[in-house]
């Protein structure tokens, strides 16, 4: 039978306390009823060859002609996206297409942008595709992939709720508290941030950082493994750290608001576009990031983020030089955000299906 609904389809969940940001947009899609007439599922936890078996059930039993799919390189995208089919296909690849993305497992995602090129060349169907990403890079690529009927760029859907509500705090008789919100694996930099934090204080420098509170999900040992350890020195130099796993926005939000003068790190190589640095916003310093792309620069054109060099650690004349957030001015870009990206994402669903 012909299924007349949107056939939605997230790798990760919806649970933004273990599924990053691609849950953050899942989550926030239903939250706020951007796809009403679909039929959800999560391919967390399912193996390639069950992602398969789940696509060609989709086309060949349930014959969906309207797909969803928050993801590029899952097995069940690579399957919508490789058979000559007569549907509907919205991809979200949410970084996965950009260049830092890209060389983590380069080989494999490579042989997978090479066979869907040829296979849309060999096996031309009347299948419609739009990619929809918050960066140009990843649109452009997608269109020099395969056939792209449209490429959208449009930041990813943001609420009001999203920043992480905060007390603001200011103690003149501490020294700044670096937070860091983060999945431990290497392309977000934690630990390398963290050595980098250490060799200053080892020189006698950043003697205005307080402590390093971390909020992880621990996902890859090794980089877990490196983060604990270089704590524990940073401890042995007068820097209070704190370490807390699984903690959800409103667990954060209950542990930072008792910790005066805030100053939110970000320490990834890439990111598409990034709800931490929205979640940080409202602390008492402009977030810092090691990353660029276009929330960014929005951001730093107003004055509300700050971004370093990628690698970089800040002296103490840097920190010196850092300004109260404009919490105002911050609550203004929120707010214009969600309504926008709501608004966007639901009348693009209108027209597109």
């Amino acid at each position: 039978m012909r299924s007349n609904n949107i056939r939605w389809v997230s790798p990760v969940g919806n649970d933004p306390a273990t599924g990053g940001g691609v849950a953050k947009a899942v989550h926030l899609f239903g939250k706020h009823s951007v796809l009403p007439n679909s039929e959800y599922v999560s391919l967390a936890g399912m193996g390639k060859w069950s992602q398969c078996v789940l696509a060609l059930k989709d086309i060949l039993i349930h014959r969906y002609q309207k797909f969803v799919i928050h993801s590029f390189f899952s097995p069940y995208a690579l399957c919508i996206l490789a058979l000559p089919l007569r549907c509907d296909v919205v991809v979200l690849p949410h970084g996965e297409l950009k260049s830092g993305a890209l060389k983590i497992s380069a080989r494999v995602k490579q042989k997978c942008l090479f066979a869907i090129q040829m296979l849309s060349r060999i096996w031309p169907s009347s299948k419609r595709v739009i990619v929809m990403a918050s960066n140009h890079e990843e649109c452009q690529l997608a269109k020099h992939t395969m056939q792209v009927t449209e490429a959208v760029t449009l930041s990813d859907i943001v609420s009001q709720d999203t920043p992480i509500p905060n007390v603001f705090t200011e103690d003149i008789e501490q020294g700044i508290n670096l937070v860091v919100i983060a999945r431990l694996v290497p392309n977000k930099g934690v630990s390398e941030f963290l050595n980098a934090l250490l060799s200053r204080r080892v020189s006698g420098q950043l003697t205005e950082v307080n402590g390093v509170h971390l909020f992880v999900q621990a996902e890859e040992p090794r980089e877990t493994a490196q983060v604990k350890s270089v704590l524990e020195q940073l401890t042995q130099y007068g820097i209070t750290t704190r370490l807390y796993e699984g903690k959800d926005s409103q667990g954060i939000a209950q542990i930072t608001q008792h910790i005066p003068n805030k100053l939110a790190v970000l320490s990834s190589q890439f990111e598409s576009f990034s709800y931490v640095l929205i979640e940080t916003l409202y602390f008492e310093y402009p977030p810092v990031v090691w990353f660029d792309n276009e929330l960014v620069s929005k951001l730093t054109d107003k004055g509300l983020c700050v971004r370093w060099a990628y690698g970089y650690c800040p002296s103490d004349e840097d920190l010196a030089l850092l300004k109260n957030q404009n919490d105002d001015a911050a609550k203004a870009f929120v707010e214009q955000l969600s309504h926008q990206t709501q608004s966007q994402y639901v009348n693009f669903f209108k027209e597109v299906f």
